[in-house]
């Protein structure tokens, strides 16, 4: 410490110098006089080929080609064309755009942004504010697998000792200071864990203001008080330093002229060069910086287009499309960017959108913040003409209309500014700005100007109040409108390409996400719940991916765990050179060795790799273990010592065949237990997948394999059961109290699948049942009660009417039938005469001919 004291004292003070920028030269073309002109010429060229040049698109375009030249930013512009043409001339798939500056008609004309802000309303100055003089920021996705050389090829353009990634500083928060400093201290793990277990909050002191527990755990001894005293004076303080996700930095001449640097990539890579300034700091003192984002989205897109063969411009697909609507309206959206998770498929379902617009406003809606404002239900009743939307303005209509009065995006906050009270696009982005922070200084300063503007326009002085209070109030969550305009569009490509090629589009999703054993399961369970086969993977058909096959998906041999990339590219060589594998004697001397070894053989066994050489994997496994062959390079060329040896080995039962999938793929694939169950989900059982659509404490009833099951204290100090269900379609949490759980314990113990009856309960963004009744799943169809007749009035008609009634009367029982007629909101429950009995062939044929969950049974 005294030599650092003393090392710090010699160093000279030097300020920093902002209010000026370091760029990059860019070379232009020698018969352009300045680079101003040179950028000039590129977007009236490049607009040229996107649309008519009328007065509106000539007076934009000149307009925002002053403000860029008058801040100095035409180089800027001119770099980043040049990062995204030569990324698409390599063949590298770019984003249609991302953040404030798809409002820009000049980084349209370029190329660098795919949506024309004109036609979305979209606003320049929400990007580049004349009166707020700071350096424009454009990022931009590529595709993830190929970000790299994106980097590489700047670092070629410009020199690798004038480009470096940023760095990033990661800091002690709660838990992460606790578990430190207990580690350090040598505190018992078992204080250390419950601790952390308590922290339920940003900072250790709200920590302590929310949970009685923890502060009577902390005060019950002195060595925990040191404990948390010591990490609340660390908290906040630099841990350690990283590399920023996505940003890297351009200098005019040597980095070292301006920036202090560090060696050493979050990938471990000692020779990946850094700055020792993070993001903020390079952008005050004016340097360049561009983030190169990698997004897996445009990977999967990539790939799906190259599985479907054929050319497809995603830039000129019909935006009326009634495919891509009716995928949306049915939640159909795993694997669709931004829309796949289980709260917006819910949103989706209910939302149903019928146009872009609405997709762009279902992006902003479905964020955490808007829907704490928002009256989603009233909101739907809007949309459906049922409820009216009132404006205090013609002005307001026409702003807040295609958002049903709700003003979720930025840029509205701006317009009623500009349209309402007179504010300049420029004041208005402060005003937004301001109100996005809670920035009361600036707030109260531009109030009275908003106020007055307003009652100038025709607004009483009440209810300019008003309108102020209510964009102040939404500020906090709105969202940037070009933003979700251009990850619409993501979006709607995303969903085209499911919607209309679901097997290439699953396939490359699968292949995305090979490493990730939970969201692959998801992707495969879809696909099954399309009807589309995934079939087993096979040693002599299967590539390292997913690939589609004659209407189906053949397994990646990359998914099967244990095997890895070195392993699998070594069996596909030795196949494309010397052909298929005549049987698993012949794969053993052929492929293994060191890449190929017992552990990666095993795996491949389980995972069914080798079912249609011999599908007893038991006896495979036996052959490996007993094996003499060691590989190409072994003189032992049999199986085993004496010849002609005969091999009788049972085959697996079904248990311990699901447990090689658990173990080689990590779920259940061919064999899951529901499977016998199947008919029951949709007809007796909700479905995980549709388990969002339902309210807090609607009562359900769910099934499902038991994935794991524990006994848990709750945080005031009772006991509870805790139970992960899987069904064919996903998996859900189940609670329940230590009595009831007692109560079913002999189920929970001796039963591999179960029925819950309870109520619907979320658990942070996720949704759960608490249960209150459980049941053996094989029993269910003994204690059904009656049946429901689902009419949605507005999509069945009488044809499928008199079809239901025909199916029905050819399976007639003793549970009473009910009919229930909906209509929107409203709903009509009448008793038949008829009685039906619960049957698979009924559900089976109901589903195939009528539609899914239109005929229920209830216990």
């Amino acid at each position: 410490i005294k030599n650092t004291v003393q090392l710090a004292e010699k160093i000279e003070y030097i300020p920093f110098e902002t209010g000026k920028y370091h760029m990059p030269e860019f070379d232009i073309p020698p018969e352009f006089s300045s680079p101003g002109e040179y950028l000039k010429h590129l977007v009236e060229e490049g607009i040229k080929s996107k649309m008519a040049f009328t007065e509106e698109v000539r007076e934009r375009i000149n307009y925002e080609l002053s403000v860029i030249s008058r801040m100095g930013f035409e180089g800027y512009f001119l770099i980043i064309n040049d990062i995204v043409k030569s990324a698409r001339e390599m063949g590298i798939f770019v984003g249609p755009g991302r953040g404030s500056a798809a409002g820009s008609l000049v980084l349209y004309a370029l190329g660098i942004t795919e949506i024309n802000p004109l036609e979305h309303n979209l606003i320049f100055e929400r990007f580049l504010n004349p009166e707020r003089i700071s350096m424009p920021d454009i990022d931009i996705d590529f595709e993830d697998t190929r970000r790299k050389e994106v980097i590489d090829y700047i670092r070629e353009k410009y020199g690798e000792n004038r480009v470096a990634q940023i760095c990033s500083f990661n800091v002690l928060k709660a838990k992460a200071v606790i578990r430190d400093v207990g580690r350090v201290m040598n505190y018992d793990n078992s204080d250390i864990n419950k601790i952390a277990k308590l922290i339920d909050a940003d900072t250790l002191e709200q920590a302590l203001e929310k949970s009685e527990e923890l502060k009577s755990f902390i005060n019950s001894r002195e060595d925990l008080k040191t404990l948390f005293d010591i990490a609340q004076k660390l908290e906040g303080l630099t841990r350690h330093h990283g590399i920023h996700a996505s940003g890297i930095v351009i200098t005019p001449d040597d980095l070292t002229e301006h920036i202090p640097l560090a060696t050493g990539g979050d990938n471990g890579d000692r020779r990946e060069v850094k700055t020792q300034y993070e993001m903020n700091i390079l952008e005050k003192l004016g340097f360049l910086k561009v983030d190169i984002l990698g997004l897996n989205t445009l990977s999967v897109i990539r790939k799906t287009l190259e599985y479907i063969k054929e050319p497809i411009d995603l830039a000129l697909l019909d935006k009326n499309d009634p495919a891509v609507y009716k995928l949306l309206s049915e939640g159909d959206t795993i694997g669709v960017f931004q829309l796949e998770e289980a709260g917006a498929r819910s949103i989706l379902r209910k939302f149903k959108p019928s146009n872009f617009s609405e997709i762009v406003f279902v992006l902003a809606l479905i964020r955490p913040g808007p829907l704490q404002v928002i009256d989603l239900e009233s909101l739907i009743r809007k949309k459906q003409g049922i409820e009216r939307v009132r404006y205090p303005h013609p002005v307001l209509e026409e702003i807040l209309k295609e958002t049903y009065g709700y003003p979720i995006f930025q840029e509205q906050a701006m317009l009623i500014a500009n349209k309402l009270c007179g504010f300049s696009f420029g004041k208005a982005d402060i005003l937004r700005k301001a109100m996005g922070k809670k920035d009361m200084e600036i707030m109260i300063s531009l109030r009275e100007d908003f106020i007055s503007g307003a009652v100038e326009n025709g607004l009483d002085k009440e209810t300019a109040e008003q309108v102020f209070a209510d964009i102040s109030t939404f500020a906090s969550y709105a969202f940037n409108k070009s933003h979700s305009t251009v990850y619409g569009e993501i979006s709607f490509r995303t969903a085209y390409l499911k919607a209309h090629y679901p097997i290439e589009f699953l396939a490359a999703t699968m292949t995305s996400e090979i490493g990730k054993t939970d969201k692959l399961k998801r992707y495969i369970l879809d696909a099954q719940r399309h009807g589309i086969t995934v079939t087993p993977p096979d040693i002599n058909r299967s590539g390292f991916e997913f690939i589609p096959e004659e209407g189906k998906i053949l397994y990646g041999l990359g998914a099967i765990k244990n095997v890895g990339e070195s392993a699998v590219i070594s069996i596909i060589k030795e196949r494309e050179a010397n052909g298929k594998f005549r049987d698993f004697e012949d794969f053993l001397e052929r492929c293994m060795g060191q890449k190929v070894n017992k552990r990666v053989v095993e795996s491949l066994i389980k995972a069914g790799a080798f079912e249609k050489m011999d599908s007893n994997r038991r006896k495979l496994l036996y052959i490996l273990n007993n094996s003499k062959i060691k590989g190409k390079k072994s003189p032992q060329k049999g199986l085993f010592q004496k010849e002609g040896e005969k091999i009788d080995v049972e085959p697996p039962s079904e248990d311990e065949l699901r447990n090689y999938e658990q173990e080689s793929l990590g779920f259940y694939f061919l064999t899951h237990p529901m499977k016998s169950y199947q008919h029951l989900i949709g007809s007796v059982l909700v479905s995980s997948y549709h388990l969002e659509d339902y309210p807090d404490d609607k009562f359900v009833i769910c099934g499902g394999t038991i994935i794991s099951s524990q006994k848990k204290k709750s945080k005031n100090g009772g006991q509870y059961y805790e139970l992960v269900l899987e069904d064919l379609e996903g998996s859900y949490r189940v609670t329940m109290s230590e009595t009831r759980g007692d109560t079913y314990r002999d189920i929970l113990i001796k039963t591999n699948s179960i029925a819950v009856k309870g109520r619907v309960s979320r658990f942070g963004n996720k949704v759960g049942v608490r249960a209150e009744e459980v049941y053996k799943i094989e029993d269910i169809p003994a204690i059904l009660k009656r049946a429901f007749l689902i009419i949605d009035v507005e999509e069945m008609d009488d044809k499928q009417l008199e079809k239901a009634h025909e199916i029905i009367s050819s399976f007639k029982g003793s549970l009473p039938l009910f009919l229930l007629f909906r209509r929107r909101e409203e709903q009509l429950k009448l008793k038949s005469l008829t009685k039906v009995k619960f049957d698979k062939d009924l559900i089976d044929t109901f589903t195939r001919e009528i539609g899914e969950g239109k005929l229920r049974f209830v216990f």
